[in-house]
């Protein structure tokens, strides 16, 4: 059964009303074998690229896969999240969990 929230109505009496349904993570986060995303880094700043850069450090790597690029507009973090999922375990979990939680990115 769906969990229930409460939801006023015009007669002031509480109607009650299904919460929405998670994104599941294979539907969100899915890859298709064979597949390799290109990403377009030409319009990025600087942030942005050096967080996918192959050199950059896993302390940046991470932060970046939460999200947390200073100067970057939403639709660029998506592109460093999306980039970032592909990396080890521990950025590519934090990336994919971060594109979850992101209902409208752009």
């Amino acid at each position: 059964m769906d969990k229930l929230r409460p939801a006023g109505s015009q007669d002031g009496s509480k109607s009650r009303r299904p919460l929405p349904r998670p994104v599941s993570s294979r539907a969100s986060c899915g890859t298709v074998k064979g597949m390799s995303p290109e990403l377009d880094l030409e319009g990025l700043p600087p942030p942005a690229k050096k967080a996918l850069s192959p050199g950059a450090p896993p302390p940046l790597k991470l932060m970046a896969a939460k999200g947390v690029i200073p100067g970057a507009k939403p639709a660029d973090i998506v592109t460093v999240l999306t980039g970032l999922a592909a990396e080890d375990a521990k950025v590519a979990e934090a990336a994919r969990a971060t594109l979850r939680i992101c209902r409208h990115p752009c």
